[in-house]
């Protein structure tokens, strides 16, 4: 079953998967071009029946190019906070003219 419900011609890679301890949920970022094609983003594939369905949530307030880059690399990761029960992604980006870690949550 399609995480992404991003348009038929979109690229999406390099997924990262995390499930809460708490409640199951299962969360699935991942870089897409769906947004503002040949720019990437990162979005949020969200599931709390299991994998059933998912709702997907642009996690990116930009979209940035990867043009001239030999490698972005699959530098993408999730993680859930104990304390708080958030989200957190962390991912590559080039917005500002170079590559950076970005981060946000899920709330």
């Amino acid at each position: 079953m399609p995480i992404a419900n991003s348009p038929v011609g979109s690229q999406n890679f390099f997924p990262a998967i995390t499930v809460s301890p708490s409640d199951g949920a299962l969360f699935v970022s991942y870089y897409t071009n769906r947004v503002n094609p040949p720019k990437i983003d990162v979005f949020l594939a969200t599931s709390r029946d299991g994998g059933k369905t998912f709702t997907n949530t642009r996690m990116t307030t930009t979209s940035f190019s990867v043009a001239g880059l030999t490698l972005i690399g699959d530098y993408i990761g999730n993680a859930v906070v104990p304390q708080t029960d958030r989200l957190v992604c962390v991912w590559t980006d080039t917005r500002t003219g170079t590559e950076n870690i970005w981060f946000s949550d899920n709330q």
